[in-house]
């Protein structure tokens, strides 16, 4: 078993061991600058966006062998041995190893051959940096002659040529040291679809900060690793008295940057130093890393970081009976929501990407951000209605550099604009966002509010034969693309989904005096809702979608993909079907597509490729949409339970779908246990139980949504808040502390007689309130008692 655990005063990760299932890593970023960072140190860097300012290098094989990365090689210079502080990628054996995954840092520490060595990375807030404090001391009891070397290769701009032409891509990278500072550049580069003529506009740069300057600079890899090796056995560390080419520039290599120290340490005696990387504009590179190049400055640095995410993470906590449910809400799941608002789809050890947010994924990240970040919601929510049309679609991607907008044919991309709107009054009161003018992609500004009309219009008219909104090339679930080319297949998902819309829409009609326009919603609402239930139901399902021909994809007759998991869970969600109905569909999903590791998203799995259905067809049975358990499809089906009141349903979907408990009873989970994970294979594959694709997913906006509005139940709403919890029975406590409306609300709620729902008494800072609904809300912090029965 590996030895992890959570740290109970501060909620920081630790494993003890640098050989973990797969990596477990920690993303480390101020919104612009991020460093992704494993236990050994391995991953890399990028700026902004990571397919074109890329910093570091990101290996295809990473997930693999955990290379390359930030190391950090340790040598006896009289004996000539060497390791690595992480552990790798010289794998010696080390006497001692402890990583410490914390909030916007980690910090590896060990200890090899009686010397204690700690290495702690952060990336300083607006600083377009990465620092590596590095400690050494000397637990002998005698004198040592040791020699650091830190490594990190730099790839310099685009992603996309390296991996295929590294050696042609090297020609044009330049390495200069100038005034005892590296700097990197890339003579070639361009933004995708442009021509790639023109020089990088950045450069990065490297300077080190400590009592003493570097003995000599590493900045060409063939000449640190040498011919026929790898980083595990460099040629600069198995000959000692080899040392780098002292040219203070290079052309046409593959640059590294590698700062080395030899030094003496006395018993006790222990050295500091700062290796810092960062990226600023040309020209500015040797000016910026001398603002860095202070140990004590950095020092500073580091506690600002902490402190920083701390008061960021320490806005949401809960007190529950149960430990894992604690340990994956308090801090991660907010952390996990944050790094994602602020990356979306950017690469992980698991695939590459072009780093553009998804529009429907990141209005997602938004509605997560709402109860802990609400101003930075309201900024996200504003700029990607940037990407909409002003003929009611959306651009796919919401890019972070110069790219055009692209209108796609994902039918439901411009429905995910009221989600997070409305979320956003909920949680501060403050309707405005919907007359904010905001321009669109192709066009004049408008109001929010009509940027969320034309979406809703063009989907009300885009529709088949049936009167069902038209799937053409996939909905929210991107695999299912065969069913609508022709322009006549029909999501029925879709149709709930644009249900939930009209009356979250509504609502936000009614909030800007619009109310003819959200009495029409209301009524379109319910036309679908009555199309759905008279077309689309069958015996104990709704099905899935039309396809072109009119056959039926997701019905009790289909061989495969009998049963879909979203038809079942947003007529929940949209409310889209009487009470019996939305049982009698959740018990069809609970006796047909559960499973040890979960609910799978459909099932049975597609065996062959099935052009009626798509890309689905193409996984693997139980990999990825085609019957994986997938995370955030499971996060809307917790919803769904407790919507309806089932505890014990929700309970147990919730324990399965906590990645503490899965990482601790399941040691075929592999994934990092503090963060949640895209999806875990289902039981038809050889990989059945296997988590894939961590930090990245929309996962964690609706896991929290579901723990903290309908589980623990303290909710927001327009008039207030709400406490209306649906809990195990055994549970005769909580307490809660979040943020509303610019106060610090804290909820204890008490459950004497063990019922799972129900309140019958609510005081606020000791006065009573009549029902559930806190309505008028004193000024300043509030301390809220209720008891269930």
């Amino acid at each position: 078993m590996i030895d992890w655990t959570f740290d109970p005063k501060c909620s920081e990760f630790l494993v003890r061991t640098p050989y973990t299932p797969r990596p477990w890593i920690n993303y480390l970023t101020d919104g612009r600058y991020c460093a992704l960072v494993s236990q050994t140190g391995g991953g890399f860097s990028f700026f902004l966006d990571p397919s074109h300012h890329v910093i570091s290098r990101r290996e295809q094989d990473l997930l693999l062998n955990d290379r390359p990365g930030r190391f950090l090689y340790v040598q006896d210079t009289e004996t000539g041995q060497f390791w690595n502080v992480g552990g790798s990628p010289a794998r010696r054996s080390l006497d001692q190893f402890e990583c410490r995954h914390g909030f916007g840092w980690t910090r590896l520490s060990s200890v090899c051959q009686k010397i204690e060595a700690t290495i702690t990375f952060f990336v300083p807030e607006e600083a377009d940096a990465e620092v590596w404090l590095i400690r050494i001391q000397n637990g002998d009891d005698r004198s040592r002659r040791l020699r650091l070397v830190a490594y990190s290769e730099w790839l310099l701009g685009n992603s996309l040529v390296d991996p295929v032409a590294r050696r042609f891509d090297s020609f044009f990278k330049q390495a200069q040291i100038v005034d005892g500072v590296v700097i990197g550049r890339k003579l070639v580069w361009g933004v995708r679809g442009q021509r790639a003529n023109r020089p990088w506009p950045y450069e990065v740069f490297g300077c080190t900060a400590g009592p003493t300057e570097p003995d000599a600079i590493w900045l060409e890899k063939e000449e640190f690793v040498g011919l026929y090796r790898d980083l595990s056995q460099p040629q600069a560390l198995d000959e000692p008295d080899r040392q780098p080419d002292q040219r203070r520039e290079l052309w046409g290599v593959d640059v590294i940057y590698g700062p080395q120290w030899s030094f003496s340490l006395t018993p006790g005696q222990c050295a500091e130093w700062a290796v810092v990387t960062g990226i600023a504009p040309t020209g500015e590179g040797t000016d910026r890393a001398a603002r860095l190049a202070d140990l004590d400055v950095l020092r500073d640095q580091l506690e600002a970081t902490r402190a920083h995410w701390r008061r960021r993470v320490d806005r949401l906590q809960v007190r529950t009976p149960d430990g894992d449910l604690n340990a994956i809400q308090n801090r991660w799941t907010p952390y996990e929501v944050i790094i994602k608002s602020y990356l979306s789809s950017a690469p992980s050890y698991y695939h590459a990407s072009d780093g553009s947010p998804g529009f429907r994924d990141a209005l997602q990240d938004a509605f997560g951000l709402c109860l802990i970040e609400p101003e930075r919601a309201r900024r996200m929510i504003l700029r990607l209605a940037e990407f909409q049309f002003s003929d009611g679609r959306a651009s796919h991607r919401a890019p972070r550099v110069p790219l055009l907008p692209e209108r796609s044919e994902k039918s439901d991309l411009p429905l995910w604009l009221s989600l997070p709107t409305l979320q956003y009054i909920r949680e501060t009161g403050d309707p405005s966002i919907i007359t904010e003018p905001v321009p669109f992609a192709d066009g004049p500004e408008a109001p929010l509010l009509e940027h969320i009309r034309l979406g809703l219009e063009r989907s009300l008219k885009d529709v088949g034969p049936r009167g069902l909104p038209l799937i053409h090339y996939g909905d929210w679930n991107d695999a299912l693309d065969g069913l609508g080319g022709k322009g006549q297949g029909e999501s029925v998902f879709l149709a709930q989904f644009l249900v939930f819309s009209l009356k979250n829409s509504a609502t936000l009609a009614e909030l800007a005096g619009a109310s003819e326009l959200a009495a029409e919603w209301r009524k379109e609402a319910a036309r679908l809702t009555a199309i759905l239930n008279e077309k689309c139901w069958q015996e104990d399902r709704f099905v899935r979608a039309f396809h072109d021909d009119r056959t039926v994809i997701g019905c009790r007759e289909n061989r495969e993909g009998r049963l879909y998991l979203n038809p079942q869970v947003w007529a929940v969600l949209a409310d889209a079907a009487p009470r019996e109905r939305l049982l009698t569909c959740m018990d069809t999903v609970h006796r047909e597509l559960d499973s040890p590791y979960g609910i799978r998203c459909l099932a049975p799995a597609y065996s062959q490729y099935d052009s009626h259905v798509g890309l689905i067809s193409c996984f693997p049975p139980g990999i990825k949409e085609n019957g994986a358990i997938f995370s955030h499809a499971m996060a809307f089906c917790l919803v769904a339970e407790l919507m309806l009141g089932r505890a014990d349903r929700a309970w147990s979907l919730l324990k399965r779908a906590n990645p503490v408990t899965r990482a601790r009873e399941r040691p075929e989970y592999r994934m990092e246990p503090y963060v949640y994970c895209q999806f875990v294979a289902g039981p038809e594959t050889n990989l059945r139980g296997q988590g894939f694709h961590h930090w990245l997913t929309g996962t964690c906006s609706w896991m929290q949504y579901a723990i903290i509005n309908w589980l623990l139940g303290v909710r927001a709403e327009l008039d207030g808040l709400v406490v209306d919890p649906c809990i195990p029975n055994d549970w005769k406590r909580f307490e809660l502390t979040r943020p509303f409306r610019g106060r610090r609300v804290h909820v204890v709620v008490e459950n004497p007689n063990g019922v799972s729902r129900g309140v019958v008494s609510v005081s606020v800072n000791g006065q009573s309130v009549e029902g559930n609904r806190i309505r008028d809300l004193p000024d300043g912090d509030l301390t809220v008692h209720a008891t269930m029965g």
